[in-house]
């Protein structure tokens, strides 16, 4: 069950287009992601996200006011993702070189990128560091987001989950819990309970529920387990707003409690084909 992760490695994801004036960097949205990146529910401390030991932080943000070679059509710009202590020392410098010519038209392009904290990865503050660099207009734009690691403490962490589906799409959540306490005989006592509300919070299927040490796999020694896995396979059968509810209970620490809400939105598409 142990994840062999960088002590820190982070990707800076090329861009895609829509309109502005000046060069700026907008709407830095961190969210989880199900991979290679497809768009998630925002991230509950997507104000001031705080990282764990093992966690990953999918972040996607605008570019706006991008100028096109007059000739091409093309807009060439460099993406410098920098991750520096609180003392400014850069821990990891990445630069991303981007051109394309804009096939929608416009002056703006999605960005995104992508943040793994390795399990031995110093607690502490830190700061992402964020320029685009146009070649064209020779003009840079910046933001800067705050973030924080923290020692291990019992969280969901590497949580994967769309924000948007499609009746009859399989989809579903998966995320790792860490950070839980072990008994006399080092094995954990965890509860895990997933079940989807509808708008108003009702719920529209049967609690799954997995405990843990006997959910695991056949073979795996649980006192060599630091994460425990939650799967929750879901193909939605009608659109309409609901979310998915995590809870995971702690038997080992006093009944400790964590929970976590995945809003998701299932579309109609035949209503929006016909404009609805």
């Amino acid at each position: 069950m142990n994840r062999i992760l960088a002590a820190l490695a982070i990707v800076c994801l090329s861009p895609a287009l829509a309109c502005a004036q000046g060069l700026n960097i907008t709407n830095f949205r961190p969210a989880y992601s199900m991979p290679p990146g497809a768009h998630g529910p925002t991230r509950v401390d997507a104000a001031s996200p705080k990282l764990v030991a093992g966690d990953v932080l999918y972040a996607e943000y605008t570019i706006e006011g991008l100028t096109a070679e007059p000739k091409t059509g093309k807009v060439r710009y460099e993406i410098v993702l920098e991750f520096v202590d609180s003392a400014g020392s850069p821990k990891l410098v990445r630069k991303t070189p981007n051109e394309t010519v804009p096939q929608l038209n416009g002056n703006r392009m999605p960005g995104s990128l992508f943040l793994s904290i390795g399990p031995a990865f110093p607690p502490g503050k830190y700061t992402i560091k964020l320029t685009v660099d146009d070649k064209v207009a020779n003009k840079k734009a910046f933001l800067n987001k705050a973030i924080q690691v923290i020692p291990t403490q019992l969280a969901f962490i590497q949580v994967e989950a769309l924000a948007v589906a499609l009746p009859g799409e399989p989809i579903g959540a998966r995320c790792m819990v860490v950070g839980f306490g072990l008994d006399n005989k080092k094995l954990p006592n965890l509860d895990v309970t997933v079940r989807v509300l509808d708008g108003n919070g009702k719920a529209v299927s049967n609690p799954a529920k997995t405990e843990f040490p006997a959910a695991l796999p056949p073979g795996v020694n649980a006192a060599n387990v630091n994460e425990l896995p939650v799967v929750y396979p879901l193909t939605p059968n009608r659109p309409g707003q609901f979310v998915i509810e995590i809870v995971a209970v702690d038997k080992n620490a006093k009944d400790q409690r964590i929970e976590l809400k995945l809003p998701l939105v299932v579309i109609d598409v035949g209503a929006l084909a016909n404009g609805k």
